[in-house]
């Protein structure tokens, strides 16, 4: 599960212009970020069949 801090520094990557560009999208979209713990990452990944 990708974070936004992994997507803000991937899209930093190739150019600044992308970063921006996702903070838009985001800011548009009315994405709020909120802290996940380790545990609610291994709900999610259980039921995508991830992780058993």
């Amino acid at each position: 599960m990708a974070t936004w801090l992994e997507a803000t520094i991937v899209a930093d990557a190739r150019s600044a212009a992308h970063g921006a560009r996702l903070d838009e999208i985001l800011s548009a979209l009315g994405v709020e970020i909120v802290p996940v713990s380790l545990r609610q990452g291994e709900v999610v990944l259980a039921r995508c069949g991830r992780r058993h």
